[in-house]
Order: C-alpha cells, then sequence, then structure tokens
C-alpha cells in the first residue's frame, strides 16, 4: 500500500499509505464503523446529513462513524489540492512529547510534556519526516502497523502539534466548514460565549504514535475532524450504549485517576489495548481516516487513536437537538483549569421550552441564589530543574498532618474539601480492620446534620445542610425526604401524597445511628416511644457483639449508616445492604415494600470457570464456589452481563468470604483458586490489599497444565442463560 505520489506540503516527502479499498473493520462485528458518501446536493446542509446519518443507526452501530466528500469539493478551493504549502510560517503553539507508562495488563497512561512554547510548521514537517521520529520504513501495510504500533508503544516519544487555535479552509467555503456549521451548539456565540476548541477550530499536526487516549468529547457533544493531507490517522471507537461498561472498566484498571477526579477519562491520558475490550466483552470498532475525510464522533462515543506518519488535521464540536439529553447529564472533571463547562439554561428554554420550568425548579430553585463560584487554589510543591507538569502527576501538600497526595499544581477548593473528608472516612471503609468507634462517631455526626436521618440526607440539597447548623440534642421528628414509591420502585403507587411531611427519629442505643420511623423497618426491634432510649437497629437487635461489629453492606464498599437485613443475596447466611444502596441500586427489590424491610438482588446462578467443574476436580463441593463469590458492587449490576447473561469479572473488590477459610483452604496450590481474579499490579488503594493471600501468590493460581496464565478465567452465568 505505497505510493509515491506527493499529498502533503513537502514535496520530497513520500505518502506511505494511500486509499485503495476500504478498510475493514479488525474490531468486533457489533462495533463496525459505518462510511457514508453523500451527494454533493446533500453535502451542502451539514446539519440535515447529520440527521439523515442517525437516521441510518450510526450512532447505534459505533461510537463514530465516516463521511467521504462527493469528487470535487475541496476544503481550499483557491488553492491546488495537494498545496499546503502557505502553512509553513504557521505557529505550532506548545507541542508536547509523549511518554507512555505500562500500568500492566494491557492499560498504559500517557504523560505529556512540553516540548517548546512555539515550534513553526516546517520546523515540525522536517522532525516529523526524520530517520528518529518517521513512521517506520518496513513492508507493512496498516494491518501490521496497527499491530506494529501497540507491540512498540512503550518506546519512542513522539511529539504532537495538538490543539493549535486556527482553521486552513478558505473562509468562503460552505460545505462542512467548521467554523460556521450552523447547529444549535451556535447558541454559544449568540450568548457571547467562546469556548477555545468546542466551538472555534483547533489544528492537529501528528507524527507517526502520536496518540489520542480514550475520550469523550467535552460534555459530551458531537465532533467533527478532517484529515487536510499526510498520513492516516487509526480510530478506535466504542458505541454509546456501551460506554457505561466502559467506563466501568477504566475505573477498575485505574483506581487512582478516579479517586483524583470522577470524569477521569476527560484528561485524555488512559490507555486501555483492544486485548482488554475483547476479553471484557465490550464492542468497539476500527477505521483509517485518510486525508480529504471526515470523521464524526457522536455524544458519548468513546474513541482513541493514532497518527501513522506525519500529518495534520482540523476538528471542532458541534450539537444536535439530540445532544441536550446528554449536556443536562454529563460528568464534569473540576480538577483541571481548562475544564469546559457549558450552561444548559439557554438551551433548554430554547428548544425544550415545555420541559423548561420544571427542570429549571428542580436544578437551580435553591442554588440559583447561593451559588458563588470559587476561585482555584494553587497548591505550593517543589518542582525539580527542568521538569514539566504533565497534568496526570501527584505530589504530597505542605500539610504537616494530611497523609493523602492531591493533584499537582492546580486543585480547587471543592476538591480540597473532598480529600479532607477522606480522612475521616478512612476507616469506614470495608477493607480496613473494623472499627466500631469510628462507625459511632461518623453515625452521629451524619445524626447532628438536617434532616437527621441518615437516609433522607442524601436527598436534601448542599444549600440546606449549610443554611441550618448541626444540633446538639436530637429532636423528636423531622421532615422525612424518603417516599413510600420509592420502596415499591416498579409498582406505581395510586393517589400517592408527596407532600413532606414530619415523622418520628429514632437513634440506634448501640451505633448510634438515627433515622425516621418510616425509612427503615421497626417490626422486630423495640420501637414504642417510651421504649426509644433502648431502641436498637436490625444490624445490633439480637446479635453478639463479634456480628455487629463485622457487619458491612453487600452492595457498597462503607460501613457506617441505616443496615438493614436482606434475603439470602450472597448464599447462605445474614446479609446487610444500607438502606440507601436498596434504595439506588436498580437490580435490588423490597420482597416486603410495606415494612420497609426484605432487600433482595438475584445474583448470578453459578460461578463457571474455564476449565472443568470444580466438584469434578479434588472431590471439592460445588456448594465452595457459592461460600467463594465475591462481593459485588454497584460497579458490576446487571447491565455487566449484557444480553447473553455472561460477563467476566475484572476488578478485585472485596473478597471478605476468603476470610472464613480454614489455612489450608488458603493454599494457592488448591484449585479451587482458579476461580478468583488476577490483579498482578495492584495499587495501595485497592481494597485487596486486605487479601490473606497477597494478589501476587493468586496468579500462581491462575496456570493449569494445558494452557498458559489465562488472564481472567472467571465468569458469571444468570439464571436461564
Amino acid at each position: 500500500m505505497t505510493s509515491s505520489s506527493p499529498n502533503s506540503a513537502d514535496s520530497g516527502s513520500r505518502i506511505m499509505f494511500t486509499r485503495q479499498d476500504e478498510w475493514k473493520n479488525t474490531g468486533s462485528p457489533d462495533g463496525e464503523i459505518k462510511v457514508f458518501r453523500p451527494t454533493m446536493e446533500e453535502f451542502k446542509n451539514f446539519g440535515k446529513y447529520m440527521e439523515y446519518i442517525e437516521q441510518q443507526n450510526a450512532h447505534l452501530s459505533s461510537g463514530v462513524c465516516k463521511v467521504i466528500p462527493p469528487e470535487g469539493w475541496y476544503p481550499r478551493p483557491s488553492k491546488l489540492p495537494d498545496d499546503y504549502s502557505d502553512i509553513d510560517d504557521f505557529v505550532i503553539e506548545c507541542p508536547v512529547r509523549e511518554r507512555i507508562e505500562s500500568m500492566g495488563n494491557g492499560c498504559h497512561v500517557k504523560n505529556n510534556v512540553v516540548y517548546r512554547k512555539e515550534m513553526k510548521v516546517k520546523d515540525f514537517r522536517k522532525m516529523a519526516l526524520s530517520k528518529q521520529y518517521g513512521t517506520p520504513q518496513k513492508n507493512y501495510d496498516l494491518y501490521n502497523l496497527e499491530k506494529h504500533f501497540w507491540r512498540n508503544l512503550l518506546h519512542h516519544e513522539p511529539i504532537y502539534g495538538a490543539d493549535t487555535p486556527g482553521s486552513i479552509y478558505d473562509s468562503d467555503v460552505k460545505e462542512f466548514n467548521m467554523s460556521c456549521l450552523g447547529t444549535i451548539l451556535d447558541l454559544l456565540k449568540e450568548e457571547k460565549v467562546t469556548i477555545k476548541g468546542v466551538n472555534t477550530v483547533f489544528l492537529y499536526f501528528g507524527m507517526w504514535k502520536t496518540t489520542f487516549p480514550w475520550h469523550a468529547e467535552d460534555m459530551d457533544l458531537y465532533s467533527i475532524n478532517y484529515l487536510h493531507f499526510g498520513e492516516p490517522k487509526f480510530w478506535y471507537a466504542i458505541p454509546s450504549h456501551a460506554a457505561e461498561k466502559f467506563e466501568r472498566l477504566a475505573a477498575q484498571r485505574f483506581p487512582d485517576g478516579l479517586q483524583i477526579c470522577k470524569a477521569f477519562l476527560r484528561h485524555k491520558l488512559y490507555i486501555i489495548s483492544p486485548t482488554v475490550l475483547k476479553q471484557n466483552g465490550i464492542p468497539y470498532g476500527t477505521m483509517v481516516q485518510y486525508p480529504g475525510e471526515f470523521i464524526i464522533t457522536f455524544p458519548k462515543g468513546y474513541h482513541m487513536g493514532f497518527n501513522t506518519g506525519y500529518n495534520c488535521a482540523e476538528s471542532t464540536n458541534f450539537a444536535l437537538e439530540r445532544w441536550i439529553d446528554y449536556g443536562k447529564n454529563a460528568v464534569l472533571c473540576y480538577c483541571r483549569k481548562d475544564t469546559v463547562e457549558i450552561d444548559m439554561r439557554p438551551f433548554m428554554k430554547k428548544y425544550r421550552p415545555e420541559e423548561y420550568r420544571e427542570w429549571f425548579d428542580y436544578w437551580y430553585g435553591e442554588r440559583a441564589s447561593t451559588y458563588k463560584p470559587t476561585k482555584p487554589d494553587t497548591i505550593k510543591t517543589r518542582k525539580r530543574k527542568g521538569s514539566q507538569d504533565s497534568g496526570g502527576g501527584k505530589s504530597e501538600t505542605g500539610s504537616e498532618d494530611s497523609s493523602i497526595n492531591l493533584p499537582r499544581s492546580i486543585c480547587t477548593k471543592r476538591q480540597r474539601k473532598i480529600f479532607q473528608a477522606r480522612k475521616p472516612m478512612f476507616d469506614l471503609w470495608a477493607n480496613r480492620p473494623v472499627n466500631l468507634f469510628a462507625e459511632k462517631t461518623h453515625n452521629s455526626r451524619c445524626g447532628k446534620l438536617f434532616p437527621h436521618c441518615c437516609v433522607c440526607q442524601y436527598f436534601v440539597s448542599k444549600e440546606i445542610w449549610n443554611s441550618l447548623p448541626p444540633v446538639e440534642t436530637l429532636p423528636k421528628s423531622s421532615r422525612r425526604y424518603v417516599t413510600d414509591q420509592m420502596f415499591y420502585k416498579e409498582k406505581h403507587l395510586k393517589n400517592l401524597d408527596l407532600t413532606i411531611c414530619e415523622d418520628e427519629l429514632l437513634e440506634c442505643s448501640n451505633c448510634w445511628m438515627v433515622v425516621h420511623k418510616n425509612c427503615y423497618p421497626c417490626g422486630g426491634t423495640k420501637i414504642t416511644p417510651e421504649m426509644n432510649e433502648c431502641w436498637l437497629c436490625e444490624r445490633c437487635y439480637n446479635r453478639n457483639d463479634v456480628l455487629i461489629r463485622t457487619t458491612s453492606c453487600r452492595l457498597c464498599e462503607l460501613r457506617g449508616g441505616a443496615l438493614l437485613e436482606c434475603e439470602g443475596m450472597f448464599g447462605e447466611g445474614s446479609d446487610f445492604v444500607h438502606v440507601i444502596c436498596a434504595l439506588m441500586d436498580r437490580g435490588t427489590r423490597f420482597l416486603k415494600p410495606e415494612n420497609r424491610s426484605a432487600p433482595f438482588s438475584p445474583p448470578p446462578k453459578r460461578l463457571l470457570t474455564t476449565q472443568s467443574s470444580i466438584s469434578e476436580r479434588n472431590g471439592s463441593s460445588p456448594n465452595l464456589l457459592q461460600q467463594q463469590t465475591p462481593i459485588i458492587s454497584n460497579t458490576l449490576n446487571a447491565d455487566s452481563f449484557g444480553d447473553s447473561g455472561i460477563s467476566e469479572i475484572k476488578s478485585p473488590i472485596t473478597f471478605t468470604p476468603f476470610q472464613s477459610l480454614s489455612p489450608s483452604q488458603n493454599d494457592v496450590n488448591n484449585s479451587y483458586l482458579n476461580t478468583f481474579i488476577e490483579y498482578k499490579e495492584c495499587s495501595p488503594s485497592s481494597s485487596c490489599h486486605s487479601l490473606p493471600i497477597p494478589c501476587q501468590e493468586l496468579t500462581v493460581a491462575m496456570r493449569n497444565s494445558n494452557q498458559q496464565f489465562s488472564e481472567y478465567s472467571a465468569s458469571y452465568e444468570c439464571e436461564g442463560s
């Protein structure tokens, strides 16, 4: 697939990869990227053609699609098609050197270090075509080049001229002109709001192996990318319906990134290989973008890719009316000063007038008058000479009483409060040693805050908390915000009274948990008003001290709060869940909603292995499998199982059942350990450090006589599959 026809600004360069046959998808069949070839008439109306593309379900099959312009169209009709010599003196702002580090198991993190403050295009081109930075001079086609990229991902540090403001379109071009696409995002310009790279155009100058890691667009917008000249871009894309599953996988593979920022994928630093996506059942597609072609990305369409050589692309964002629902619910990054946040009120008012008032009252009714933007605090850190901030590093704070690492250089007041809050919550994590005193302190602290009920507090805004100081003496009653409908979930209650009313408060005399009488099952405990001082919650009533102390929620990783007994969710014996977790987990139902009791979440039918069943090997009991099933958190909900009912578990969460095994059962040579999860390089924050067996030893058990290490061998099968 080599050609000698010049197609770049440098007449002496040779384009290695030109379009001959259309690229064949190397990803999963259910993630194939669609290609569109509009006529000149269709090409004239950008918004209408985007609607046509979505009518063809392109946004459902993949996170991106490709548009090939009609014959005879050029973005620069005043120049010859291959003439870009006029951009030689164009200045690239802050090109960065890319360094990729391995996190193990097919996951990597990219670090960007500023190479120069500015650089001319002709100097960048000379560097990109040099022997040191150029595309490997081998008889590769693009299929082999993709394999070469992943094999050599950690080698070589290319320079990327990304995010350079400007456009090289002719200003009088009307079709697909990124400076004037004519979509609803133009409302920002009407509001006199300019966001660089969002409603303005950026240029991207790439060379071999420069990478854009997995990300969705800011505010989950659409984007359009046009490749002007040079070598192709290679794209990977995930359909938007698999975005949540991909986010859960990323959170499990990069726990440190999640701790720093809940929208850490917006940092554009995290790389997950296609092999890992296949192992986790996440659909994805691949596509090659040649010069003269457009790539369109859809809302919540995660994508990544790399450049196969020296090239230049142009990109911006746009929006259709369908985006408004994504924009309202976009998860934003607050740990960086260049965070993109779009006020959705003008869009709702203009394009959703019938929904605007109710939506505005819900989100802005109490906050509009109390919200005050905060200025970011600068964390002073000592830097070594010559070092540059890569945006993904950490440094310790100057505080003597804090042992928590904060992100380098910038941290907002909001985020500092989050990090400070981690300290009193530290002993409440389920993977920490049991500490009933810490739970009592937490329950007591929550009981002093309005509305005092530890369930209703999740439905009260921050402004109400701030307006009412903590009380010293617990009142007899307070407003109840949890309604009866929340416990019934799917069943619709008729004549439901949604009026917020007063309800009696109960405080457990043992664990100091405070809850409303109608937010908690009180049937089997002492609840008479005259006996209120002796009232015990379900966790503490008629149970010994050891059971009380070791009780934790089976749906989350925190202790404390309002715990109630559930109906055999994880094998035999008593299990407990938080009331708020049972309410919020969409897979959990209350078997007795009228009594607020008996939450039940059907577990997978049985745990399978890639080898023969455990009962056939070493004579072990099949029941042992259920005793060893790891705790399933909200990150592994029903969506994890997909249509087939089978999904591999990819993250060590908290293996509490391990702690009941005998020393002989803990022997890593026992065959049943083949059912557990390999996690070779766990972070200090991972809950697997509470295991009796180190994670490094668990990997020994993954070997069998016929095959090498299988990266994961545990899978769940739902009933009926």
